[in-house]
């Protein structure tokens, strides 16, 4: 009797317990994130896997990563795969969230972050990886958008000096190309400024920025770097093509027509190899534009090689 009246205490006890734990399973089950328990020795399981991952990454997402534990790695964007695999070996900084996109069942990239901790067994070695995922694409979304209205200027809507002074970075230093640089100062624009007022100054300075917009493409941008100048930065093959560039320029200015006929001085230097270069082809192109502009005003005794 004292045995059935002991097992049916602790029973009450586990009663009160699973109570106490339901709320919990119940908020991780309805969870919009994704919650997971990765056993990686003696071999790899999920110990557990929330069903939200259907709602994140497609219907038979949370199927197929049950039954192929290997899975995820075939649908993790393949510049972020590094990344991912780093932290499998756990040499990452697992105090950080990490970003990654993850391949949806209809085709697009999902931005997941992930909050992840390793658990190590006696000897040291990596045995398995607890962590949540969170959909942050609306945020990443949201980032870019920023990110790009920092790097557009609000009156040309062109790429503006921030975003021209990254691209000559990322090519002064880390990646070594063929680079074209062309500077172009509109002309007059005082004069139009002086007799029209700046409202009719600015509508000149966009219809110049239109203009020269209608040239980029891939691997060639443009730019308002300064109040009246502009720039167009070509990279590898678009390189080649740079002179029969400067004409559809010339001959589109020739032909264009608005409240201000477009008036610019052009200049233009070229490099085969960018890195470390970049400053010396800017400074060329820069006094082959004001030597050109000198000569069209009359003031050549201004420019100075």
């Amino acid at each position: 009797k004292r045995q059935v009246l002991y097992m049916g205490a602790k029973m009450k006890r586990l009663e009160n317990r699973l109570k106490l734990v339901e709320p919990i399973v119940k908020a991780v089950e309805s969870s919009k994130d994704v919650i997971y328990s990765y056993r990686m020795v003696p071999y790899k399981k999920y110990d557990y896997l929330s069903e939200s991952v259907d709602r994140i990454l497609g219907e038979g997402t949370y199927k197929e990563h049950i039954e192929n534990p290997d899975y995820i790695y075939s649908i993790v964007h393949p510049d972020d795969l590094p990344l991912f695999l780093q932290k499998a070996e756990g040499n990452v900084n697992f105090d950080e969230a990490l970003k990654y996109r993850i391949l949806h069942k209809d085709g697009h990239y999902v931005w997941l972050e992930e909050f992840a901790t390793p658990i190590y067994d006696e000897v040291g070695q990596l045995a398995a990886m607890h962590g949540i995922y969170r959909d942050i694409s609306n945020d990443m979304v949201f980032r870019d958008e920023l990110k790009n209205k920092l790097r557009k200027d609000s009156l040309t809507d062109l790429n503006n000096r921030l975003f021209f002074d990254e691209l000559f970075e990322r090519y002064n230093v880390m990646e070594d190309e063929a680079v074209a640089l062309i500077i172009c100062d509109i002309d007059k624009l005082k004069n139009i400024n002086d007799s029209h007022g700046h409202e009719a100054g600015d509508r000149y300075i966009k219809d110049a920025a239109k203009l020269l917009k209608t040239f980029e493409a891939e691997d060639l941008y443009a730019a308002r770097i300064g109040g009246d100048e502009f720039a167009l930065f070509l990279v590898g093959q678009r390189v080649e093509r740079l002179e029969h560039l400067l004409e559809d320029i010339q001959e589109k200015i020739a032909l264009y027509q608005g409240e201000f006929q477009i008036e610019m001085s052009i200049g233009y230097a070229k490099v085969n190899q960018s890195i470390g270069n970049l400053g010396e082809i800017f400074k060329e192109a820069d006094c082959s534009m004001y030597a050109q502009k000198n000569q069209r005003t009359g003031r050549d005794n201004l420019y100075v090689r």
